[in-house]
């Protein structure tokens, strides 16, 4: 009889790279189902929230991490633990917001890692999306294993709490920092706002995540102004450029007053933020980004609101 591996039965299989705390906020019942489109077929479902937004053993690690091949699942596990307990307590249900400079920090990388971690950016690693990335990552891949240099990384990052952390790890590859420090930094800075719905238009979740926001200046060159993260139906959190207050109304999409920079308190150790609020067109302009940038499908609240909008009027 052939033994089975037993451990090998208990591990994590379903890993999810956009987290399930922030997935069962969009479930549309206490039994934890969401409405779910999927955008091949074009039909409705009611799907349990631990079978979207997943791929089976995404992380799995057998090359760095052979004695426990699941241990990136099990850390990106404690990150969202760690993350989950902030956005539930401190930001989710709250009229009023205010953050550690610490859990700022934290939750400012947790946020670049959700693209990073993603089944985009594993496709991109087994060259199945960007055939550009040889003349980049080259120089970093160890026998042409372009998953174990995405791999690799991601176990360094994940025991990161905060950009700094990034930057000095003597482990983490240069093209990672860099990414790392763009999204959370960039040329200009970047700080974080909290949005709310104004209105009945709920915000859709998909696998389009973060959705990017990008500007385009006179030579066509792209450039980005705001990366947008639903954490809920009614509440998101934007990631903000410094100096998209520049920008013209009809590439920003905001009124200027909308971005509004968290206040570091005297003592130096607390953010306060503004929570603004977002009506219903820019809403819909939001969930038209979500929508067009989905690749499998996207999750909502409402079936009934969402079959009588045309999105691609």
């Amino acid at each position: 009889m052939k033994k089975v591996n037993t451990a090998r039965l208990n591990e994590p299989k379903r890993h999810h790279y956009i987290p399930q705390f922030i997935i069962k906020n969009f479930a549309d019942n206490e039994l934890g189902f969401v409405n779910y489109c999927d955008k091949k077929s074009g039909k409705i479902r009611k799907m349990p929230t631990e079978e979207i937004f997943m791929r089976r053993d995404l992380y799995r690690d057998e090359v760095n991490n052979p004695n426990d091949p699941v241990k990136i699942e099990k850390d990106f596990a404690k990150y969202e633990f760690e993350i989950a307990k902030i956005i539930n307590e401190k930001i989710l249900n709250t009229n009023k917001i205010s953050l550690s400079v610490e859990e700022n920090d934290s939750l400012i990388l947790f946020l670049a890692l959700l693209h990073y971690r993603s089944e985009h950016w594993y496709k991109i690693m087994n060259k199945i999306e960007y055939e550009g990335s040889d003349s980049i990552f080259a120089s970093y891949i160890k026998n042409e294993n372009y998953i174990d240099f995405w791999r690799r990384n991601l176990g360094h990052l994940v025991n990161c709490r905060s950009v700094k952390e990034v930057v000095n790890h003597p482990n983490i590859d240069d093209p990672f920092k860099v990414y790392i420090g763009m999204d959370t930094f960039g040329l200009l800075g970047r700080y974080l706002v909290f949005a709310d719905r104004r209105g009945e238009e709920d915000f859709f979740l998909s696998d389009a995540y973060p959705l990017y926001i990008n500007g385009e200046g006179d030579n066509g060159v792209s450039f980005p102004l705001m990366t947008v993260f639903p954490i809920s139906p009614k509440r998101m959190i934007i990631s903000a450029v410094r100096g998209v207050k520049a920008t013209p109304l009809q590439v920003r999409m905001f009124e200027k007053s909308f971005f509004s920079e968290p206040f570091l308190l005297e003592d130096g150790k607390t953010y306060q933020f503004t929570i603004r609020k977002m009506y219903k067109n820019e809403v819909n302009t939001i969930n038209d980004g979500i929508y067009n940038q989905a690749k499998e499908g996207f999750a909502f609240i409402d079936e009934e609101r969402f079959l009588v909008v045309d999105r691609n009027s």
